[in-house]
């Protein structure tokens, strides 16, 4: 069984991802990224990256996948 990106991340780094992480990373899963992601400093933009790869994991096997395969 794949895991939910709140195991995912706490495999990572030891401690909970913030709720917009949980969020943005089931958007990411399902139905694709928005446009832009509009956060002050310190509240976590860079665990983006650890949702981009959770995403593209967990859409491997899958013939469509709303997850771009390029990370930038």
């Amino acid at each position: 069984m794949f895991p939910d990106f709140s195991t995912f991340f706490r495999a990572l780094w030891g401690r909970e991802p913030f709720p917009w992480q949980v969020m943005l990373a089931d958007r990411a899963a399902t139905v694709g990224w928005p446009d832009a992601i509009d956060l002050p400093t310190a509240s976590g933009k860079t665990a983006c990256l650890d949702i981009a790869v959770w995403a593209l994991a967990k859409q491997a096997g899958e013939a469509s996948r709303p997850t771009p395969r390029r990370i930038w």
